[in-house]
């Protein structure tokens, strides 16, 4: 890797929690979401670095991501340049120097950042575990952690990976539709990718939601080949997690914020949700949608339930077969019988929705979410093992 210079900020630059002090200027084109980048831009995005608009909202899930600068091509570099990036940029907002050795670190005085969040020669090299700042929401780091980060290049939405697709309904990521079509509705070739790549072997292992064992598993949890049929399908990190595994296979101490408010609201408490056993699971699991209270099925919508996935309705039983669609689709506006007050303005994990309200600004550059998750360096994740799930 050729030599460079490294500015790092002193923790004394640092007066504030709530201040942000990068080493660099933040590239501020990069968290603009994609349906607001330039056609220009949006195609020099897609030749140049192999974005596609879900990659490019989500911060770190595009594979370019995991690349250092000095890995890139000429044409990778001109393609960053051209979107405002440079050298310095791109390794420390975009990359975190994960694609870095340890010895590398040290060299370029980057390593006392990292082990400010707990990392080690030995847990950077996947030779240990990695360190628990690692499953921690950005609420749920320290001041120190939160300023390493900082000199990291990380923020409280890059680090948790906060959605930028446009989401206009109530929950908190895009519904994804082509999840609810039926087997026989399915064509050919996607039934071979959720086949091949995500073990989905009959029409009642894909109509009847949770029966494949996939689905028990959060997207970082999945193989690199069921990653692959997931992004495939259209699902990334927030709507797989949500939407197909509605986060049960976090630890108890990864929950935070508005999923830990909308957990404990369903009568889960963290013995019960550690044991799983029907003799500690709450009265809600054996409760019915239509009989839910307002709180109750707002809690279960911020986990990305509706009524047919939390009945365990078939597929087959709430599409329409005639407009070619899923009956679950939601409308704009929040249902009547829902009541979000339970969450007090808490944000909702990687997304910039606020429980109770539909249709939310995704600019990293202009929001803020108060409660995010944290995937740390995701590529890194990846490569070590998944961490922070049973």
């Amino acid at each position: 890797m050729a030599p460079k210079t490294i500015l790092l900020l002193s923790a004394a630059l640092f007066p504030t929690a709530a201040a942000q002090n990068f080493p660099y200027e933040k590239p501020a084109k990069r968290y603009t979401p994609w349906q607001s980048l330039s056609s220009a831009d949006q195609s020099t995005a897609e030749s140049s670095l192999g974005y596609t608009p879900i990659t490019w909202n989500v911060p770190a899930l595009d594979p370019v991501e995991q690349f250092g600068w000095w890995q890139f091509t000429d044409a990778q570099k001109s393609g960053a340049q051209s979107l405002g990036l440079n050298e310095d940029q791109w390794d420390c907002f975009i990359n975190h120097y994960t694609s870095y050795t340890w010895a590398e670190l040290v060299q370029y005085d980057l390593s006392s950042a990292y082990e400010t969040l707990g990392w080690s020669e030995n847990s950077w090299e996947g030779n240990a575990a990695t360190p628990a700042s690692e499953s921690k929401w950005w609420g749920q780091l320290t001041e120190s952690e939160k300023e390493a980060a900082n000199q990291l290049c990380y923020f409280q939405d890059n680090w948790n990976q906060v959605d930028m697709t446009a989401n206009d309904s109530y929950f908190p990521f895009p519904f994804p539709a082509f999840r609810y079509v039926p087997w026989d509705e399915l064509s050919g070739a996607v039934q071979d990718t959720v086949e091949t790549k995500l073990g989905y072997t009959s029409a009642d292992d894909w109509n009847v939601l949770g029966n494949n064992t996939a689905e028990w598993n959060t997207f970082l949890n999945l193989d690199e080949t069921q990653r692959a049929g997931a992004l495939d399908l259209g699902f990334y990190t927030h709507t797989w997690d949500c939407f197909v595994n509605h986060y049960d296979a976090l630890y108890w101490d990864s929950l935070y914020g508005s999923l830990l408010t909308a957990v404990e609201t369903l009568g889960w408490n963290e013995e019960s949700w550690t044991t799983r056993s029907t003799a500690t699971a709450p009265d809600t699991e054996s409760t019915f949608w239509d009989d839910l209270s307002p709180q109750e099925k707002a809690a279960a919508t911020a986990l990305c339930y509706f009524k047919e996935t939390w009945d365990g309705d078939d597929l087959t039983s709430f599409y329409d077969y005639s407009n070619k669609q899923t009956n679950a689709i939601p409308g704009n506006s929040v249902p009547s019988d829902m009541d979000f007050s339970i969450f007090a303005g808490e944000w909702s994990p990687g997304s910039n929705w606020v429980p109770g309200q539909a249709g939310q600004p995704k600019s990293l550059e202009t929001t803020s979410s108060a409660k995010v998750v944290s995937t740390g360096a995701l590529a890194l994740a990846i490569a070590i093992g998944a961490f922070i799930f049973q």
